[in-house]
């Protein structure tokens, strides 16, 4: 009976902790969008964010090991139903894919708040209005371990001569 009861509390707690939530939107990563330099994995890491438009926000990340390329991902945040997701796949400098055709890596999402967005395995935080720390938990067979990126906004693109 009081193992009953317990359940019955908790549910009752995550319901009344989740109901009358806003339903979680796209624009609220808005605060991502733009050009971001930094660091990360010995060497120059590169994000730059789009807007949120139609309900997904798309994303390029670039690697850079002593001045060469080293890798790159595409990725996607987009709403799905009342929830968000977050897909990535990379690639070799030759634009060879590391995923298979039909595959991607996803990060499945946990929370978002001004300047916090929290997906399993992955967290975006603004510091400051131009200061971004993102934090990837990484394993392989041997260990587990973070890897902590500090990004500064960049400056925008120059716009092209005749615009």
């Amino acid at each position: 009976m009081k193992k009953h009861s317990i359940t019955v509390l908790l549910i009752l707690l995550t319901t009344s902790l989740t109901f009358g939530q806003d339903k979680v939107s796209i624009e609220d990563f808005a605060w991502l969008s733009g050009h971001w330099i930094g660091d990360g994995f010995g060497g120059v890491s590169e994000e730059i964010w789009g807007e949120p438009m139609a309900g997904t926000m798309v994303g390029l990340f670039r690697h850079l090991n002593d001045g060469k390329p080293n890798f790159a991902e595409f990725f996607q945040i987009n709403e799905e139903g009342d929830s968000i997701r977050f897909r990535l796949k990379h690639f070799n400098p030759d634009m060879t894919g590391w995923e298979t055709k039909e595959d991607y890596v996803e990060f499945p999402f946990i929370s978002v708040e001004p300047g916090k967005a929290v997906f399993k395995g992955l967290t975006y935080e603004l510091v400051s209005e131009n200061q971004m720390v993102v934090t990837l938990k990484l394993r392989n067979k041997e260990r587990q371990w973070e890897e902590v990126f500090t990004f500064n906004r960049s400056e925008p693109f120059p716009k092209a001569s005749g615009d």
